[in-house]
């Protein structure tokens, strides 16, 4: 345990340091030395302990979402016939489960173009606005 905690900080740090870095969009030593300091000075996250399966499957579902929404981007410039509805859709986590796969579920069904989250039905499923065919 004494030795998970030194890397979890450090790549916390070296996290903050790379967004730091890419914000300022300066890679030079003086940057570098502000940046380590603002990264040391910030206080450090507590991450609830996350079922790693869950989560590698959510993220895979994540990345399989960005092929999926530039078919969809492609099938809305040819849909003639566009209807609007709203459908429940389920969620793959509970609204009190991990906040991170809530956000992973949340911005998988809202990067297609053709659907929308406008907010959440009850604890298993999301109210989403989408277009479709009449047919």
């Amino acid at each position: 345990m004494s030795f998970i905690n030194p890397i979890r900080y450090l790549s916390q740090i070296l996290f903050r340091l790379l967004i730091w870095c890419l914000l300022t969009s300066n890679f030079r030593i003086s940057n570098l030395i502000i940046g380590i300091t603002i990264s040391v000075i910030l206080p450090n996250v507590r991450l609830p302990n996350l079922n790693l399966s869950f989560m590698a499957i959510e993220l895979l579902k994540t990345i399989i979402a960005f092929p999926k929404s530039i078919k969809e981007s492609v099938d809305l410039i040819f849909l003639k016939n566009k209807e609007e509805v709203f459908v429940n859709q389920r969620s793959s986590v509970e609204e009190d489960g991990s906040q991170f796969v809530n956000f992973l579920d949340l911005f998988r069904i809202t990067l297609t173009p053709l659907s929308l989250v406008t907010r959440r039905k009850d604890r298993k499923s999301w109210r989403v606005h989408t277009i479709r065919n009449r047919k």
